[in-house]
């Protein structure tokens, strides 16, 4: 990290592949805003669109104004079933693994983890999951026993950038809550922002028919991650925007020089 600043961002946008318009909307608020990351959800979709988007746009980067002079990174969105709140509990609607199947769990792991690789031709940056489901003790040792590759950064588990997800429009009984990603709400998220390096997870898109509870908040998002004074904002308060290939390299060289 350069000493320059002591506060580093990297904002990621979950859920790339869901649709094309998810997709869409993701691109907008990287090249239009301060989206600095992505992660792929490998069976979705239109994960082959998210792809080709990403290819695309790495192609022509140094050509390609970004506002925020990052690449963007992409990792994995790890799918491994659907819950919902109902009555105050969460249930699960969709299963794609039993969870307290160790075995069955590690497979379905690493079989994303290769579709990754197949889809984009190189390991992921970073790995995290759908509704945080990778929090869970099974999950978790999970992962640390399926993920094959020693650099790849796992969301709640690094030590070199910690989470922060206060950026999502709905509370903790999942009730709207607009304001949490107005711009205003998004300022307030910077101005409390800790030192070193920070994940602020977001969920942008275009898509109003997109078969997710959380679809209304998503041009929202788009919207505020791309206003012109999220960025004035970020200049005042000396905030590093990053991403999460420049934290594995910096790492890397860190490590080397040790």
């Amino acid at each position: 990290m350069n000493a320059h600043f002591r506060k580093v961002l990297i904002v990621n946008a979950d859920d790339f592949g869901m649709s094309e318009q998810t997709n869409q909307g993701i691109m907008y608020a990287h090249e239009h805003g301060i989206v600095t990351s992505a992660s792929l959800m490998v069976d979705a979709p239109a994960a082959a669109d998210a792809v080709d988007l990403w290819q695309k746009t790495s192609q022509r980067k140094r050509g390609t104004k970004v506002r925020h002079g990052c690449g963007l990174s992409l990792g994995l969105h790890l799918d491994l079933g659907e819950w919902q709140l109902c009555d105050g509990e969460w249930q699960q609607t969709r299963q794609k693994v039993a969870l307290d199947d160790a075995t069955a769990l590690r497979r379905e792991i690493v079989r994303q983890c290769q579709a990754f690789e197949q889809w984009v031709g190189r390991p992921p940056t970073h790995i995290d999951s759908h509704q945080h489901v990778h929090k869970r003790c099974q999950v978790r040792d999970a992962i640390e026993q399926a993920v094959p590759w020693s650099k790849v950064i796992i969301r709640h588990l690094s030590d070199q950038v910690r989470f922060w997800g206060a950026f999502f429009g709905r509370d903790a009984d999942m009730r709207p809550r607009m304001e949490h990603i107005s711009t205003s709400g998004l300022i307030k998220i910077l101005y409390g922002l800790d030192e070193g390096c920070t994940e602020l997870s977001c969920h942008p898109g275009f898509d109003l028919n997109l078969a997710s509870d959380y679809r209304v908040e998503r041009p929202m998002e788009v919207l505020t991650l791309s206003s012109p004074q999220v960025l004035v904002i970020l200049r005042q308060l000396n905030i590093k925007l990053s991403n999460f290939a420049f934290i594995q390299s910096a790492v890397g060289r860190s490590a080397a020089r040790s």
